[in-house]
């Protein structure tokens, strides 16, 4: 099999580098923040918000588990519930379920909670019994955080080790959410937010919506993915792809490298133009004249 290596010129390396890095700077300081707001389909007053990542919500609706992609504004039902089972997400991101039920209870050496832990599979990983009436809020694989579960009893946070089953009291403060801008008003119900970008809101009718700021980079970046990595050719070119870090590596210490570089020390700037070479397979075998 043969292989082509091929080398770029030089003749025009600072003057492309430099239209780059106009662009980027350009691109960067005048696109506004685009804001995105709309409504999600289908998903109407969830019992559970969880975000996967930035791209991922999981919605607890009745008896289905939905994970929903908000970019393609697609969801797939992954797992079913009991309505009595609450979902947990572990680090490695595998679901777990929490089943919790409740006795009437006659002395304080019986128990009025039982909490049954389940893997995906809904396979039992740990059953665990308490005196207080309470109810899972979160959980992962380590721990569940719960909330007494009577609405006339006195408020009380638990965190429960999930390995020991010790149970403790714990404080947990009500967190504040600071209400988006939004387009248009909506009476919210619940919101719920991820890192101050992504926004789940529910309105007073159950209607669901999202809000997110767009990422300015997330946004350009496909842009200059396509501009510079573009699709191979079925047939060998002889251009060389420029790669755009090490381009602007090389702008930016031409530029400043008189100025930062001791006196009388060496100044090691690149020859030639900055590049990844292109590795050509030919298709077929090479015809002899």
């Amino acid at each position: 099999m043969e292989i082509i290596h091929i080398q770029g010129d030089n003749f025009s390396k600072e003057k492309m580098n430099f239209n780059i890095l106009k662009l980027l700077l350009s691109i960067l300081l005048t696109t506004p923040i685009v804001n995105e707001f709309y409504l999600v389909e289908n998903i109407v007053s969830p019992q559970q918000v969880i975000f996967l990542d930035k791209e991922n919500i999981l919605f607890v609706q009745d008896e289905n588990v939905l994970k929903y992609n908000i970019n393609s504004r697609s969801y797939e039902k992954i797992l079913e519930r009991k309505p009595n089972e609450f979902v947990g997400v572990q680090s490695n991101g595998e679901i777990i379920t929490c089943e919790f039920e409740h006795y009437i209870i006659q002395s304080e050496n019986e128990f009025s909670t039982l909490f049954r832990v389940k893997d995906k599979d809904g396979n039992l990983v740990k059953e665990m019994r308490f005196f207080e009436t309470i109810r899972p809020i979160y959980m992962n694989e380590e721990k569940i955080v719960a909330i007494t579960a009577m609405d006339f009893l006195e408020q009380h946070f638990y965190k429960i080790d999930m390995e020991s089953g010790e149970k403790r009291e714990i404080f947990l403060p009500r967190k504040q959410i600071l209400k988006p801008k939004l387009k248009r008003e909506i009476s919210i119900k619940k919101i719920y937010e991820s890192r101050k970008k992504i926004y789940v809101i529910e309105d007073i009718f159950g209607n669901v919506y999202v809000y997110r700021t767009l990422d300015i980079i997330n946004m350009i970046k496909p842009i200059f993915i396509k501009t510079f990595n573009p699709v191979p050719s079925r047939k060998p070119i002889n251009d060389a792809q420029p790669d755009l870090r090490l381009s602007l590596k090389f702008f930016l210490a031409n530029r400043y490298s008189k100025r930062t570089a001791p006196i009388n020390g060496p100044i090691n700037i690149p020859t030639i133009l900055a590049i990844a070479k292109p590795t050509i397979v030919p298709t077929t075998a090479p015809t002899a004249p």
